[in-house]
């Protein structure tokens, strides 16, 4: 009977943060123009970028166990054709990159990011903060 205006059982989602000059696009939208694919396993790193569907950049190598190394390596790679654009990533794997929450929130904090920012605002730029904030801490 004491139903709300938003209808029963709706709640209006909390919108994350913006980052300042960057408009926010759905990550539908997004997958369709930018979209970034990191595949590490027990022995290689593969590394595709796809724009609207189509595969732009790909790289695939042996990592010989210095996985953090190889994996950046790869990304350093595929950051010309990234350029300061948004995009989506995706990171999958048997490598076992884990890390614990309270790192990763240092992490974000030393980077001055914002840990309700989606990431898919974030710029090449904050992952590069974001990875110096994560060597200093040793991870």
């Amino acid at each position: 009977m004491g139903e709300s205006a938003q209808g029963a059982g709706q709640r209006k989602k909390e919108e994350a943060p913006r980052l300042p000059g960057r408009e926010m696009t759905s990550m539908n939208q997004q997958a369709q123009r930018l979209a970034l694919g990191i595949d590490i396993g027990s022995t290689t790193a593969k590394v595709v970028l796809l724009e609207d569907g189509r595969v732009i950049f790909e790289q695939y190598q042996r990592h010989f166990s210095q996985v953090r190394q190889k994996t950046l390596e790869l990304l350093e790679e595929a950051a010309p054709y990234i350029k300061d654009r948004p995009f989506t990533a995706a990171i999958s794997g048997s490598a076992g990159l884990g890390l614990p929450r309270q790192q990763v929130a240092d992490a974000l904090a030393a980077a001055g990011l914002d840990p309700r920012v989606r990431p898919e605002q974030l710029t090449l730029e904050h992952f590069a903060a974001l990875d110096a904030a994560l060597r200093a801490t040793g991870a």
